[in-house]
């Protein structure tokens, strides 16, 4: 009995000393995620953060549902029946553009317009419209309009991009648009800003911090992401007081390189042909001027960029549909469709 009764106190003390021991590593680990949490999320709750997550992947869900059951026509927002919802989508895309530019002119950041064709092969008209599109925001708000049309019509799409598996640009590719896009920086290499934010934000990107994974989007094509603590696809972390000048990118997934390692992205590759300049990747897959004025203000202007670069794309502008912006916007908001996207589906209701 006298052996139980000690084995017994032995092991009270082991538990009573243990226990305060496991209650503070939980404290620890609790109070450790509560800042990760605090430092990279957009919501000041974790309740709402889950709420948009879970929300989120619903209307992802829901919006590719809207694509399936319409078989909406990737030209049929050019068509005469979407007329005014073509400009209503032009009205709605300069509004956002034309902030963008204020923003910049805030932080005397010089704003590019890198326009990259998409629908230079399929759909040439279309594409053309686009472009000239976007060529008259940049000339109405004095802006320098950098036009890759020219440079891609010299190669075939399957050099250009990584067809026959996936539209988006190849190694190749992103060469033709650093190397563009420094002919333009050139001009502007003595540029600085004298802008300085006296608070900043810690996050200047949406990407997961300090990431550095393989991600297979597609099963047969998987590719290493590396972000730094800051959220940009960066191998590196930007500091101040900033010592080179700086150019940030916005974009959407051409910025941001799907399938390709972060050093056969234009922004490096741009990056690369400089010792005096940083090249700062924020671009985000599905992301259009909506997000990417938001991202700006709440974000990326505090890296001060002397030269800001907005790329942009054919799809931009179909991208505005209610159903896109549930799949891809930022804020993860919940749009409904317009009057004009109402007639619209059921006018190809209808047709089909």
């Amino acid at each position: 009995m006298k052996n139980s009764s000690e084995s017994l106190s032995i092991l009270k003390k082991i538990v009573f000393t243990l226990t305060p021991l496991i209650i503070l590593l939980i404290i620890l680990e609790v109070s450790l995620r509560i800042v990760y949490f605090q430092t990279n999320s957009q919501s000041p709750l974790a309740i709402v953060a889950s709420f948009r997550h879970v929300r989120g992947k619903v209307l992802a869900a829901k919006a590719k549902n809207y694509v399936q059951n319409y078989q909406i026509p990737r030209d049929a927002l050019f068509s005469a029946d979407a007329k005014e919802l073509l400009e209503q989508f032009q009205q709605e895309y300069e509004t956002n553009f034309k902030m963008l530019v204020e923003e910049a002119q805030k932080i005397q950041s010089k704003l590019f317009v890198l326009y990259i064709p998409t629908d230079l092969y399929e759909n040439p008209e279309n594409g053309l419209f686009c472009r000239n599109f976007f060529a008259h925001l940049a000339e109405k708000y004095q802006l320098e309009f950098i036009d890759l049309s020219e440079e891609f019509r010299k190669y075939p799409l399957d050099v250009l991009t990584l067809l026959p598996d996936d539209g988006h640009l190849s190694r190749f590719g992103n060469q033709v648009v650093a190397g563009k896009l420094a002919e333009y920086i050139d001009k502007y290499s003595n540029y600085r800003t004298i802008f300085q934010f006296q608070k900043r934000v810690s996050l200047f990107g949406d990407l997961k911090p300090s990431d550095n994974s393989i991600w297979q989007i597609k099963p047969d094509m998987p590719y290493r992401v590396t972000t730094n603590s800051q959220g940009l696809r960066m191998g590196y972390d930007l500091t101040f007081p900033k010592r080179k000048q700086r150019i940030l990118a916005l974009g959407d997934s051409v910025t941001f390189g799907p399938y390709l390692p972060n050093h056969h992205i234009y922004p490096y590759l741009l990056e690369r042909k400089y010792s005096d300049k940083e090249v700062i990747n924020a671009g985000v897959a599905g992301y259009t001027i909506i997000d990417e004025l938001s991202l700006f203000v709440e974000r990326a202007r505090y890296v001060e960029p002397d030269i800001t670069v907005l790329q942009v794309l054919d799809n931009d502008i179909s991208d505005l549909f209610f159903f896109k912006r549930n799949e891809f916007d930022r804020k993860r908001g919940f749009y409904q469709p317009s009057e004009l996207e109402k007639n619209f589906l059921s006018s190809l209701i209808k047709n089909n």
